[in-house]
């Protein structure tokens, strides 16, 4: 009996020692496990770490290129900005400059032109017969009415100033702020600025200007032996005639648009060198002179003679002596 309780209390203690033995390594396994979790769990965050850091690093770089690109991108907006405002202002003093020798020229002409403009209202002939279109030259400055406005309201401020000699039809030393064009005579006034040397040029829708080239069938009307001859100048510029002179004056065909007479007109200033002025047929006539008063006094002295003439032909009599 006692045999038998030893070898059973062997084999007890032989499975304690087995079940602790197993324990043990379930442990050290669980311990090796846990280790190795933790170790991954660090490797893993050290990744993420290094991943964040490499994220961060290069957001912080592309961020700093922004930043750079932005910075030049506003500089260089500035400069550009800095160059307009100085170009801008630039401009500003051009035109403040233009426009103030404009004035400046303007003061002295402005009463030349209101003058002329109270004599052709206060004239009942002139504002039943003429359309006065004209106006001058100073120096290297020409004055021209705008097209479209009620002559006996024209103020200086609506004067277009041009550059003579003018290089192109876009050229203006001063236009007005209103939405005005120029009138389109201009071309025919370069004539007699071109090949007169004058110094302003009327032009009218007189009637007796028309009657004149209706009843004078040829290129040219003609009158001799009339004392108002003595108001008109040769070539328009130069000598006064006589009254034994014969005053001729080219007459050339109408066009639909004024502009297109500049040509005919040039070649009859030409072909006629001592012509004082031009008639159109059924249009009315252009004349010159060396100055505002000079054009103005033979536009009415040449409209007197048309007059006449005209009367003188309708009655039989002859308007040219021998």
């Amino acid at each position: 009996m006692p045999k038998v309780a030893r070898t059973q209390r062997q084999g007890s203690q032989e499975i304690s020692l087995s079940q602790s033995s197993n324990m043990d390594g379930g442990e050290e396994a669980m311990s090796l496990l846990i280790k190795a979790q933790a170790t991954a769990a660090k490797n893993k965050k050290a990744k993420e770490t290094q991943c964040l850091n490499g994220t961060k690093e290069m957001l912080d770089g592309v961020l700093q290129a922004c930043a750079q690109d932005y910075a030049e991108g506003i500089s260089e907006l500035e400069n550009l900005y800095n160059v307009f405002q100085m170009e801008l202002a630039a401009s500003y003093d051009r035109e403040r400059k233009y426009w103030l020798e404009a004035v400046a020229e303007q003061e002295t002409f402005k009463t030349s032109i209101e003058e002329l403009i109270r004599l052709c209202q206060e004239s009942e002939e002139a504002r039943e017969k003429e359309h006065i279109d004209a106006l001058a030259m100073a120096r290297d400055k020409v004055y021209i009415a705008p097209s479209g406005v009620q002559k006996e309201r024209i103020k200086p401020e609506h004067i277009f100033v041009l550059p003579y000699p003018r290089p192109s039809p876009d050229v203006f030393i001063r236009k007005p702020i209103q939405p005005l064009k120029e009138s389109a005579c201009t071309p025919l006034f370069w004539n007699a600025f071109d090949l007169r040397g004058a110094g302003s040029c009327v032009h009218t829708h007189s009637q007796h200007a028309v009657m004149a080239t209706l009843l004078w069938e040829g290129e040219t009307w003609e009158v001799s032996h009339l004392e108002m001859i003595k108001g008109v100048r040769e070539a328009g510029t130069g000598k006064a005639l006589s009254y034994l002179d014969t005053l001729v004056v080219p007459i050339i065909e109408n066009t639909p648009f004024e502009e297109d007479l500049k040509d005919s007109m040039a070649q009859a200033m030409k072909k006629y060198p001592n012509a004082a002025g031009i008639l159109v047929r059924r249009h009315g006539v252009y004349v010159w002179g060396t100055d505002w008063e000079k054009a103005k006094t033979q536009t009415e002295c040449l409209d007197y003679l048309f007059e006449v003439s005209v009367k003188m032909k309708l009655a039989g009599l002859p308007t040219r002596l021998e």
